[in-house]
């Protein structure tokens, strides 16, 4: 284990406390509660999703959910946004729990992968993170996690995962923002929903043709 400085460790009590919270009322974080609590939260319903968002990916809740729940009640624009800071965020928090607190059980629990990864970051450096995040070939939530333990920088993990997150969270954002649109029976609705189906198996085609490229090759 690496030593910590005091601002980390305050940032790893920080990190723990709020994870213990979720993880206790797992149950309760459901897309239903979730759009009521921002709902009745209004104004500060923004930087409540934010910081929900941050620590989903810490204690392995999908982004995708989150970023469904952005565009359903924030809309197309405003959900894209909250989601993008809130899913860069989460990145970078589990990015060092994984490299100052649970380097021994990323690299149990994640051996195959790790092993992967490193070599990915050892070959290609940022532009590996830009390829695992425009093409979603490990689970989300545990390659923060593995990212921790390469020698890639936080800066540059961060700021690759923000500008490479962009494509996904629209097509998510989007299917949200449809369903919102389904729910108040707006205009068009046929066409929004298709162009969401649309993007689903986008994105499905994607996953599954680099996933079995990457399994032959």
């Amino acid at each position: 284990m690496k030593k910590l400085n005091f601002k980390k460790l305050f940032l790893i009590l920080f990190i723990i406390i709020l994870a213990i919270s979720i993880v206790l009322n797992r149950e309760h974080f459901t897309y239903e509660n979730l759009n009521s609590l921002l709902a009745y939260l209004g104004p500060w319903a923004s930087v409540v999703f934010i910081l929900l968002y941050a620590i989903a990916p810490v204690v392995f809740i999908p982004g995708t959910v989150m970023t469904l729940v952005g565009g359903f009640i924030f809309g197309l624009y405003w959900g894209f946004l909250y989601s993008l800071i809130g899913g860069t965020i989460g990145a970078s928090l589990a990015f060092l729990v994984g490299r100052y607190i649970a380097d021994d059980w990323t690299e149990e629990h994640s051996h195959k992968m790790l092993t992967e990864v490193k070599r990915g970051i050892k070959k290609d450096g940022w532009r590996y993170i830009a390829f695992t995040r425009l093409v979603p070939i490990f689970p989300y939530s545990i390659l923060n996690y593995a990212f921790g333990l390469t020698k890639i920088s936080l800066l540059t993990f961060a700021l690759t995962s923000f500008i490479c997150l962009i494509p996904g969270t629209i097509a998510y954002t989007y299917i949200g923002y449809v369903g919102q649109a389904a729910a108040e029976g707006s205009k068009g609705l046929l066409i929004q929903i298709s162009i969401a189906l649309a993007l689903i198996l986008l994105i499905s085609f994607i996953r599954s043709k680099t996933k079995a490229k990457i399994a032959l090759s």
